[in-house]
């Protein structure tokens, strides 16, 4: 991407004169509420001039978009006719219901390891629109004719094209871009079915009219009013709500006072704990002392060993019970590896004892 658009976040407005040649290819719903999104709408401006020059009874946008200042501007074209906008990202976005109308105009990217951004979108958003609705989509020309990128594909699978054309001129010299007009599929081909459709061939999209002389595509009705919500906090949002909380001042001092002092531990450390946490391997690494230098290894072994049997009497002195008495045997081994290539080894004579197992059958006896 050009350095302006990393800049703008991969955002391009679309030239006034591409949206008035779209409103002119359709015809909108005169009896119910239509609702349409502009996933990426930046100020709002070209779904706002969509929506006027379209016309109809009612027609509410929805726009995503990830800068908090165009969002803020967005909200403000769409929310006097009960639109809004969501200060988000795609990625981080999920809609309740569809839409009759996607208007798709994404950054334009390439994201290492996952190939065109245009088609990770693509693939976030294509079900937002309702079976039989509209999908404008605004994308780069040798990014739809390229067989590699999978995009051609992707929307062949779930939406039926209705017509593809390049931008009029001198737009198209400019940025190469081509609108895409498809109508969402009852239900999607299956993926085996799919080769690289004609329509996607550079060859066959001609120039956007200004006046669309052929019948106009209807934009259905909305089937319920959906909403849009963030189904995941970004960093900025986090930030942002962090700044204008109440807590902000806590968070301050909590991040500009002094460091934690490191209290001493409850009981004092003794020889034996050391070398149990380097032959459990707790210490394991490089360790220096002046000049030298070692690498240690630790392992830690258990036994468990009977040590002795007892008998248990009670008061009338009958045999109640046989008590078994068990300890651990722990063999600590440690290997050194000098500088030199020396190895050392080190082992334990003599385990802690602990007794970990106690097994015992009592009988009571009543008197």
């Amino acid at each position: 991407m050009r350095e302006i658009g990393r800049i703008q976040q991969g955002f391009f407005a679309t030239p006034p004169r591409v949206v008035s040649a779209l409103a002119k290819m359709f015809t909108p719903s005169d009896k119910y509420v239509t609702c349409t999104i502009d996933p990426g709408s930046g100020e709002g401006a070209a779904l706002e001039q969509f929506r006027n020059e379209v016309g109809g009874r009612d027609v509410r946008c929805f726009g995503i978009e990830s800068d908090q200042g165009r969002a803020r501007t967005a909200r403000e074209r769409f929310t006097p006719t009960n639109g809004d906008c969501l200060w988000a990202s795609i990625e981080d976005t999920g809609i309740t219901g569809d839409f009759p109308l996607i208007w798709f105009n994404p950054p334009y990217d390439r994201t290492r390891g996952q190939g065109r951004l245009e088609l990770l979108l693509f693939n976030r958003v294509k079900e937002w629109a309702r079976r039989g609705g509209i999908l404008i989509f605004i994308l780069p020309d040798y990014v739809l004719g390229d067989a590699k990128a999978g995009i051609a594909l992707a929307i062949e699978r779930e939406y039926e094209v209705l017509s593809v054309h390049h931008f009029p001129e001198p737009d198209y010299a400019m940025f190469k871009q081509v609108v895409l007009v498809g109508k969402r599929r009852e239900r999607a081909k299956s993926k085996g079915s799919i080769a690289m459709p004609d329509w996607a061939k550079p060859t066959t999209w001609p120039a956007l009219p200004d006046d669309w002389l052929q019948p106009k595509i209807e934009i259905p009705p909305s089937l319920n009013i959906p909403k849009v919500r963030r189904i995941a906090l970004s960093k900025d949002v986090i930030l942002d709500a962090v700044s204008r909380s109440p807590l902000r001042g806590c968070l301050l001092r909590e991040a500009m006072g002094e460091a934690l002092k490191v209290e001493p531990p409850l009981l004092p450390l003794r020889e034996g704990h050391l070398a149990l946490a380097l032959a459990g391997g707790l210490c394991d690494g490089v360790i220096e002392q002046g000049d030298d230098r070692f690498l240690m290894k630790g392992t830690l072994e258990a036994k468990i060993l009977n040590t002795k049997n007892t008998e248990r009497f009670n008061a009338m002195g009958d045999k109640t019970a046989d008590v078994e008495h068990w300890k651990t045997n722990y063999v600590m081994n440690v290997r050194c590896l000098r500088e030199s290539g020396d190895i050392e080894e080190y082992t334990s004579a003599e385990g802690e004892e602990m007794v970990i197992d106690t097994k015992a059958e009592e009988e009571e006896i009543e008197a």
